[in-house]
């Protein structure tokens, strides 16, 4: 068996079938960025590439496979200036607004699964630390009401909240948040919100492995959400932008 009759490359559906070639053969799908290797005559994922936007990202406490989030399905609640790009670098989404707008939640919104369901997502904000309202976060939304709790990472302080609104004008009051100090924030976090037909949780993780519960309380409290989505929301004279890495339904 010579080297290149075990060791393959093109695109996933150019692939041989895996009962015409010897177990162990490897298969770089091109297309795709993961590594195949047949095992008892069946394709089995070896190795997913690295990046945003899926693959897989190396963090202090170890390897944390990224899903691409959707890029179709979208709407808009209170655009007010923010532009989405999606996709786009590495695969990822992108919110951004220009200095003088955003004063209030930008979202970006869809319908919400059938409950139980959860929904974690990595994000990277960038943003000049020490300003006011540089946010970005997950959210669920009533359609019938415009009402939002958003689970949200906020640079300017280092906190990590989940908070009441009104709408996306208005800001209600928070339900919890933590001082996290420079570990979140304009860094790379992991924010999950589960809703498992009885309660709504928020919990927050820096290596989107393990995570930290943040808040819990009865899913119809103050809402009931009927939408999720993911906000940016920023104030005091600056650009920022938020991207999207991963978007995980289980």
């Amino acid at each position: 068996m010579q080297l290149h009759q075990v060791l393959l490359q093109g695109l996933i559906a150019s692939r041989p079938a895996a009962n015409t070639l010897p177990d162990g053969t490897l298969y770089a799908a091109t297309d795709e960025e993961i590594l195949y290797q047949i095992v008892t005559q069946a394709w089995t994922t070896y190795l997913t590439g690295g990046g945003g936007g899926g693959g897989t990202v190396w963090t202090d406490r170890g390897p944390t496979t990224l899903t691409p989030p959707p890029t179709t399905g979208w709407t808009w609640d209170n655009q007010a200036g923010a532009v989405a790009v999606e996709p786009t670098a590495y695969g990822s989404n992108q919110l951004s607004l220009a200095v003088g707008l955003g004063n209030a939640l930008s979202c970006r919104i869809r319908t919400a699964p059938s409950t139980p369901y959860a929904i974690t997502a990595a994000f990277h904000i960038n943003a000049r630390s020490g300003v006011n309202f540089a946010i970005a976060g997950l959210l669920w939304r009533e359609s019938s009401t415009g009402r939002i709790v958003s689970h949200q990472t906020r640079g300017n302080n280092g906190f990590i909240a989940t908070a009441k609104y009104n709408s996306s004008v208005s800001f209600n009051a928070d339900y919890a948040s933590a001082n996290v100090g420079n570990i979140l924030g304009t860094r790379t976090s992991w924010l999950r919100m589960t809703d498992d037909g009885v309660n709504r949780i928020t919990s927050y993780s820096w290596d989107g492995f393990n995570f930290i519960q943040l808040h819990t309380v009865t899913r119809t409290d103050f809402l009931t959400a009927d939408q999720v989505g993911w906000t940016i929301q920023t104030s005091g004279g600056l650009d920022m932008f938020a991207n999207l890495f991963s978007w995980l339904q289980s």
